[in-house]
Order: structure tokens, then sequence, then C-alpha cells
């Protein structure tokens, strides 16, 4: 149902970018945005959403960690100035004990919109955006809808887990792309179409793990002339099909519509020099993690693995895969809409390299191809590699989609960050373990969906805050336990101040019972996503 919306709304703002953003990458107008809103939607999203237990009205969550009959509030309906009851500090024994004593303040926030933020509808974790519609995870983008992951992006249709892009519709995982329709895993390009893997590309269609490269056809340079020619044809057929079915095939569908054609990637294959040996020294995430629990917990801990399955707890999984050209040994990671890679087209970072300079259709598969024969054209290149290495990265074991970061352990989507391990995009951080999506960061140990944290552990969706134990929207808030939904505090429990000696005194048994938990299960039982469960 098309909600009802004021010309300065964002709906409507979206819709008129909609059409403009239709004229830039498919050459002309194919129809409102409301009708395309079930293409568009239909994207890997953690996003959820939920009913206000204060008003009843619908809020809308980045994720669905939070358990599912806690109490729930919309951010704009928190009274930050709200007086608490003191709490009985006697009755403080234990970790379980305080979360009794402090239930009734344990409420999740969602519609969260931040900053410098305008015209946000049926959004949340938004940052620094003007007229977003249906997003999450959205940090300095403005004319956005349907979209997840997104940083620094302007008219994004259907676009998962990218940044530094305009007029954009479907496809995920770029950066520093325009003009693009189901591009994938891209960087640096411009008026591309159904790509995956391509840097530093101009006008190319159904190409594959190419660099530097422009008029090219099913990775077959053409002079410009021809390569216009073909573009126009098949942007024709793309506007017919979406006016005809309100949608397109997405590039993991089509490809993987098709068996592969493996006998042009073997002959290749054969003349494939041997890869560099790597062998990452993870010495300096241990320190690392040693130096983080000393820092957190009073104990240094060592063997940062042993704490893995905990410390992964509520961080997108990995998955072993293998090779289609090797047989090699590959990670694959939810991340984005890396889940639909066709499983019998994966191959790793060194292979896409190769196979990119190696595999291209013929001069006359590219005049005969179209939307309805693509699949079985590119069969034999359309290879798709999970890993992604971009600007100064190295030292990095078992890392995934990592830009500008060095000597990271188990991290998905590290950019400018060192010494992380078992994390999920951390950003400008360092000393991360365990956890998803945070900025600017140090010395944490499982935090979520948060910015500017120091020394913080089990914090969620909160700001400029240090030294926080189980916290959730917290802004400029320190040394401080189980707090939920306040600003400008310290030395608080359950979002009451107290002395710094009692402070401490309570801190200190919660720091036995987590290290007696450590010791005994190399985990936390409690988690900032079960202390609001309802009892």
């Amino acid at each position: 149902m098309v909600p009802a919306a004021s010309e300065n709304s964002a709906y409507a703002a979206i819709g008129r970018k909609w059409k403009a953003a239709t004229k830039a990458v498919l050459g002309g107008e194919i129809g409102d945005f409301s009708e395309y809103e079930g293409w568009l939607s239909s994207i890997r999203t953690l996003r959820s959403s939920g009913k206000s237990s204060l008003s009843g009205k619908e809020v809308f969550f980045t994720h669905s960690e939070y358990p599912q009959k806690a109490r729930t509030v919309a951010l704009d309906e928190i009274d930050f100035n709200k007086k608490y009851a003191p709490l009985n500090i006697n009755s403080l024994k234990d970790i379980d004990s305080i979360i009794e004593a402090v239930s009734e303040r344990a409420i999740y926030t969602g519609n969260v919109v931040l900053g410098n933020s305008r015209f946000v509808e049926k959004s949340s974790g938004v940052l620094d955006c003007n007229y977003i519609y249906r997003c999450d995870r959205i940090a300095h983008s403005t004319y956005v809808a349907h979209s997840t992951i997104i940083s620094y992006c302007e008219c994004a249709f259907g676009v998962e887990g990218s940044g530094n892009s305009s007029f954009v519709i479907k496809g995920g995982c770029n950066m520093f792309v325009s003009r693009c329709l189901e591009a994938s895993k891209c960087d640096n390009s411009s008026d591309i179409y159904y790509c995956h893997g391509l840097s530093g590309c101009a006008d190319c269609m159904f190409s594959f793990n190419m660099k530097s490269r422009r008029n090219c056809i099913g990775n077959l340079q053409l002079p410009r002339e021809k390569y216009l020619e073909i573009k126009a044809k098949l942007l024709s057929e793309m506007r017919e099909m979406l006016k005809r079915e309100k949608r397109l095939p997405h590039i993991t569908s089509l490809a993987g519509s098709c068996k592969p054609d493996y006998s042009e990637m073997k002959k290749a294959m054969g003349k494939m020099p041997a890869p560099p040996s790597e062998k990452p020294d993870t010495k300096p995430v241990e320190t690392a993690f040693s130096k983080t629990t000393g820092l957190l917990f009073g104990v240094s801990r060592q063997g940062v693995d042993k704490y893995g399955e905990w410390l992964k707890r509520h961080v997108n999984p990995v998955y072993e895969q293998k090779s289609c050209a090797s047989g090699k040994r590959l990670l694959l990671s939810e991340h984005s809409h890396f889940m639909l890679f066709p499983r019998d087209r994966l191959i790793n970072i060194h292979e896409a390299d190769f196979l990119g300079e190696n595999l291209k259709i013929s001069e006359e598969e590219a005049g005969s191809i179209s939307l309805q024969n693509a699949a079985g054209t590119i069969s034999k290149l359309a290879y798709f590699c999970p890993d992604w290495e971009m600007g100064n990265v190295g030292n990095l074991s078992d890392c995934l989609v990592a830009i500008n970061s060095n000597t990271c352990h188990k991290c998905i989507l590290p950019i400018n960050s060192k010494l992380c391990s078992h994390y999920y995009w951390p950003r400008d951080s360092e000393h991360l373990f365990g956890g998803n999506e945070t900025r600017t960061s140090s010395f944490c140990i499982n935090t979520y969906h948060s910015e500017k944290l120091a020394r913080c552990f089990e914090v969620d969706s909160s700001w400029n805050c240090s030294g926080c134990y189980f916290c959730h929207d917290c802004e400029n808030v320190h040394d401080s336990m189980f707090c939920f939904n306040v600003k400008n505090m310290k030395y608080a429990i359950g979002n009451i101040g107290l002395p710094r000696e009692q402070y401490l005194e309570i801190k200190k048994r919660v720091l036995v019972e987590i290290n007696a938990q450590l010791d005994k299960e190399a985990a936390v039982r409690q988690s900032i996503f079960s202390i609001g469960a309802k009892r």
C-alpha cells in the first residue's frame, strides 16, 4: 500500500529521484517508484520491526537479535530526562540480581535516527542522512530507498553493502561506482550492468573479474561505436522487461540459471602461475586480545580462538566452501548478497584476477547477446569471488572483504582497521573482538552498532561512551553498567548514578563473575541481547 505523502516527504522525494535514476541508468523512465518496490525490497537484510510497548506504533530495528518478547520503544518516545527510583544496592550481589533489579528499565530502542538527519521514514540505524525510506544501517547518504549497510551514497535503490556511490539500482558490495545496475563487488567503476568483480572499469556489461577495462561485453573489448550499439539494444530490453514484469533477474540468479561451462576455465587454469605463499602472523592479534581482556576484565587471557564461539555469537557467520577452479578452500560470508553466489561458480581472489584476464566471449556472441540468452552466453566466464582486498591491506588471517586494513583475524569487512578479530565491519578501529558494526572505537569486546567507544563490553547502539558494560542506547555515558536509553552519566548502574567507590565495588563483583565464567566455559552467559528478555 502506497503511503500518503506530502510533497516534502521522504517517499515523495524518493519517487522523484527514482525517475531521474532510471533515466540516467536505463536511458529512460519506466514508471513510478511504487510499481517497483516489490523488486527493490528483495534484498538480504537483518532489519526487523515490532510494536512500541509505549504507544503501539510500528518500530524498526537494524537487526533481529533482540529477544522476541522484549519491551521496545521508538527513539522519539524516550524521555532522556526521566528520573529513576534508586536501586537497593545491597541486593546487587551478582550479574543476574543486577539484571533483575534493572529489568523494568531494559527497553530496546528502534527507529534510531541520529545526527543531522531529515525526512527519514520506516528506517533505523540512520546517521546524518536526508530522504531515506525503508533502510537500515545507513550513514551520510541522501535519496536512498530499500537499502542496507550504506555509507556516503546518493540515489541508491535496492542496494546492499555499498559506499561512496551514486545512481545505483540493485546489486551490492560496491565502492566508488556510479550509474550501475546489478553491479556486484565492483569499485571505482561507472556505467556497468550485470558485472561482478570489476575495478577501475567503465562502460561494461555482463563482465566478470576485470581491471582497468572499458567498452566490454562479456569481457570482450569492443570498438566504442559497436559497444554503444549493443548497449542500446540491451537497455531497451531491460526497460521493456521492467515495464512488463516490474523486475529484472538478480545477477546471481541470472548467472546461476545456466549450468557452468568449465571447459574454457580449465584450459586457462593450466597456465595460471602459482599464487604467492601467504603465512599471516597472528601473534600481534593474540597480544592485542590479551591487552584488551586485561583492560576490560582485569585478567589478560591467551588464545583468541579459544573464545571464538563466544566472540562470534552475534556476528555474521562464515562458511567453508571450495573453489570450482582448483578445489581449494575458500570462505563465504553472510555479507551483502554473497550468500546468493552460485556455489558451483565460486573462485578465490587469485583465480579471479587471472580468469578475468583470460576468459571472454566471442565477437559473434557479443553481437547476438540478449537479456534472454545472456545466462548461456556468459556461462564460461561468470565466476564469483567472495573475497575482496582494496587499498593498503596485509597480514590478514581468514578475513574477507578488507579495505585499507591489516593484522586482523577472522573479520568480515574490516575498513581502515587493525588488530581486530571475530568481527563484522569494524571501521576506523583497533583492538575490537567479537561484534558487529562499530566505528571509530578501540579496546572493546562484543560491541554492536555503535560509534566512538573505548574499553566497552556488551554495548549496543551507543555513541561516545567509555568503560561501559551491558549498555544499550547510551550517549556520553562513562564507567557505567546495565544502562538503557540515557545520556551524560558516569558511575551509573541501571540509569542511577552512584558514588565512585560504591560503583567500583559492584563492578568488582561483576568482573569476578565474568572471569569465573570465562575460566569455566570460555564464554559469558549474559549478553546485551539477553538482559532485556521478559522474566
